[in-house]
């Protein structure tokens, strides 16, 4: 189904839990903020995440994504890989029965959190990692499948890639987006990260340079846009028949 080739670095389970504990302590302070409102920004995305409209017309950058193959009266299905504990992923889209499956490695953590605070998200993350989704979702089973900046917290980010793309169904897209530069700190996490090269999308290693759109040339063809927010980068991961 993929294209054959060495798998670029990966992270020892020890180096990857140690990383999950950062990822959760960044999680559980960036709740707080945003909950009492002692940061703006947080709480802006906060509200977004929880409020009650979430629609798909208010993030049109994925529009062009489902519309093709959701038409109107569609059941869409979308899976949001390394979600964090509430999802960014819009929620409703009018006259579709939409339905958003968020998946996270630190699942148990975000509910230890969110039991504390009092409050449990619309959308409850469970627990998953990117590199097995084939162990916990059926092949072709989603409409979508949505990463936003979590990228470096794959321990096999090549893997998590194909696994996305065995579970999406054909003609459809995996999404993956990447906010701004990545600081030394979390490149020493995970030292993996996407860019654009004109309209190319490549993965930045260790071992140097990827093309993305090289490795998975015979399950998708890849599209990206530097952004409407550069330094941002989306790259759509289309599944073609092959």
């Amino acid at each position: 189904m993929h294209a054959m080739m060495k798998n670029p670095s990966t992270l020892d389970r020890a180096q990857w839990q140690e990383n999950q504990r950062a990822e959760a302590a960044y999680w559980s302070e960036w709740l707080r903020q945003a909950m009492t409102g002692a940061n703006k920004e947080f709480a802006d995305d906060y509200r977004w995440r929880t409020g009650p409209v979430c629609d798909v017309r208010e993030k049109d950058m994925f529009v062009p994504f489902l519309r093709p193959v959701c038409p109107p009266g569609s059941k869409v299905r979308i899976l949001d890989v390394g979600a964090g504990p509430l999802t960014w992923f819009p929620r409703k889209w009018f006259t579709r029965d939409f339905q958003v499956t968020a998946v996270d490695p630190l699942a148990d953590e975000f509910d230890k959190m969110f039991a504390t605070m009092g409050t449990f998200p619309q959308v409850h993350t469970i627990k998953g990692e990117a590199e097995k989704l084939l162990e916990q979702f059926e092949p072709e089973s989603f409409d979508m499948v949505f990463c936003r900046n979590a990228l470096e917290q794959f321990y096999d980010p090549v893997e998590a890639m194909r696994q996305m793309l065995a579970v999406v169904k054909q003609k459809c897209a995996v999404v993956l987006i990447q906010e701004g530069y990545r600081s030394d700190e979390e490149k020493s996490r995970g030292p993996w990260t996407i860019d654009e090269d004109n309209a190319d999308v490549f993965m930045d290693t260790p071992e140097g340079k990827l093309d993305l759109g090289l490795i998975f040339a015979d399950v998708a063809t890849l599209r990206t846009y530097k952004s409407w927010h550069w330094p941002w980068v989306l790259a759509g991961f289309r599944k073609e028949p092959i």
